[in-house]
């Protein structure tokens, strides 16, 4: 479990998912935003980025820099 008030989330091709610690909201959409765009041509990170807030909800994701609803299909 991370201590942190929002994290930023991601399934890798195979293994654990990957996370990222992130102190605020604004922070943590920047961040997914960020990797979305920079690791978008990696083939370990194909999937969504996802902003999870502390109680687990999910926020926003982000996909090759673009920002959906948690809800939406990617």
């Amino acid at each position: 479990m991370m201590l942190s008030a929002y994290y930023v989330e991601t399934s890798t091709t195979g293994f654990a998912p990957a996370a990222w610690a992130a102190t605020t909201r604004k922070y943590a959409f920047d961040l997914a935003k960020a990797l979305s765009i920079q690791l978008e041509k990696d083939r370990r990170y194909p999937n969504a980025f996802w902003v999870i807030d502390s109680r687990g909800r999910a926020l926003a994701k982000w996909h090759k820099g673009k920002k959906y609803e948690p809800d939406a299909t990617v």
